[in-house]
């Protein structure tokens, strides 16, 4: 084989290994979280984190107040309409968004609703492991 043969395989075979082991998921996060703006609907954030390229590993919702949390199926991040009500006034809910990668590093974030449900704020990623 040529040099340059050479060259561009090894970076596919290098690009395929740091892809297979989720370096890349970080990078998803980041910008997954900047597409989430205050003032959007639940449903212009699930629309959000549904279409994204990779999915959250989890999507849990916690109403203030409450210790309790309601997970949505794995690989979907869904709105429990039926368990979650909004009643306006001063209840918050929050969403919980876990992303799984690069090995078992956790990137979280939190996405705080107010009682209309609209967003009210988006904290930090944060990773841990």
């Amino acid at each position: 084989m040529k040099k340059p043969t050479k060259i561009s395989l090894a970076i596919v075979i290098l690009m395929g290994i740091l892809y297979f082991f989720g370096l890349h998921t970080p990078f998803i996060v980041n910008r997954v979280k900047k597409q989430i703006k205050s003032g959007q609907s639940v449903n212009q954030v699930m629309d959000i984190l549904n279409s994204s390229r990779k999915k959250p590993d989890l999507c849990c919702w916690q109403i203030q107040g409450t210790k309790d949390y309601i997970c949505s199926d794995p690989k979907s991040c869904d709105f429990p309409k039926d368990q979650i009500k909004f009643i306006g006034a001063d209840q918050e809910i929050r969403l919980t968004v876990l992303f799984m990668g690069p090995g078992f590093i956790h990137n979280d974030f939190h996405v705080t609703f107010d009682g209309d449900g609209m967003v009210a704020s988006i904290s930090d990623v944060k990773r841990w492991d």
